[in-house]
């Protein structure tokens, strides 16, 4: 891993802006104070001339680009320059005009990101690195895709702390597993003991899963009060009957059928949602008829 930081002049506007705060304001310095107005004329009139480059002659710009990267070259695992860390094919060999290093590298060691978690690069990185032109090994650390190089010290404090952070993680985990509900914690122990007394507890285990299976919640539609392995669904009735009637003269329920979708059952029949609608709309109409007739035997009295 290695990482080259160059650092590019100010542009005109910037100085000018600079150079207009420190005026109006005393206290204000430019940003950057080695930068001269004239320099900067010169960056502009520079960047100009690339941009018309780029722009008439791409091939030529592209060319040019390329020749400033330094040029790597895969270093024989058998070379006798290698770190003890060195990882098979990692380390390569960069050329550039004036010089030629090497760059060693260990495997990384890497914490994926968990699942359901956005991002596809590791959550956490690190590795060795050296640097044939540089003095030392470097402890390279890289979170969510933003690096730092360490040495042994810093190093030796990030461990500590990822120490700390996993042994809280345990310490939480163990908190989440106590914290199951007794009725819970004492249906499991009762099914343990079941289980273990049993003469065939594989037999007996796979009993207890096929019984639990029965009992599970329909997976297709949240309202089906219908449990265990089925094709088809129905949810609660909704009644209306008469006072000491045994039978209701209206209901009602949501239906799905194997490869249909959900209809209302309505008394003897299945409706629609619209067709649903409109036996409601009648039901309405019905009871206010229900409550008129109520007056009209209350005003007789």
């Amino acid at each position: 891993m290695s990482t080259t930081v160059q650092t590019f002049p100010a542009s005109l506007g910037e100085v000018l802006a600079s150079a207009d705060a420190a005026v109006t304001n005393p206290d204000v310095t430019r940003t950057r104070a080695n930068i001269t107005v004239g320099q900067a004329l010169e960056a502009e009139e520079r960047e100009a001339v690339r941009r018309s480059v780029d722009a008439q002659f791409p091939v030529v710009s592209a060319f040019l680009a390329d020749s400033e990267r330094p040029a790597a070259h895969p270093v024989s695992d058998d070379d006798t320059g290698h770190f003890p860390f060195c990882a098979p094919g990692l380390c390569v060999e960069r050329r550039t005009a004036d010089s030629t290093f090497t760059e060693h590298s260990s495997a990384p060691a890497t914490l994926p990101v968990p699942a359901g978690m956005s991002g596809t690069g590791p959550l956490l990185s690190a590795e060795l690195y050296a640097n044939s032109e540089s003095v030392g090994v470097s402890f390279g650390f890289d979170a969510g895709g933003e690096g730092v190089a360490l040495d042994s010290a810093g190093a030796a404090r990030v461990i500590e702390s990822v120490a700390d952070f996993l042994e809280h993680m345990r310490a939480l985990h163990a908190q989440m597993l106590e914290g199951a509900s007794p009725k819970l914690t004492a249906w499991v122990r009762d099914l343990e003991a079941y289980v273990e007394g049993e003469a065939d507890p594989r037999a007996a285990y796979a009993e207890v899963a096929d019984a639990i299976h029965a009992k599970r919640r329909c997976q297709a539609y949240a309202w089906c009060i219908e449990r265990g392995e089925h094709d088809d669904h129905q949810g609660v009735a909704l009644e209306v009957t008469v006072p000491g009637g045994e039978s209701p003269y209206v209901n009602a329920r949501l239906l799905a059928f194997e490869k249909r979708s959900e209809v209302i059952g309505f008394c003897e029949s299945d409706l629609t949602p619209g067709q649903a609608r409109q036996e409601a709309a009648k039901l309405r109409e019905f009871a206010d008829r229900l409550e008129g007739l109520a007056a009209v035997a209350e005003a007789g009295r």
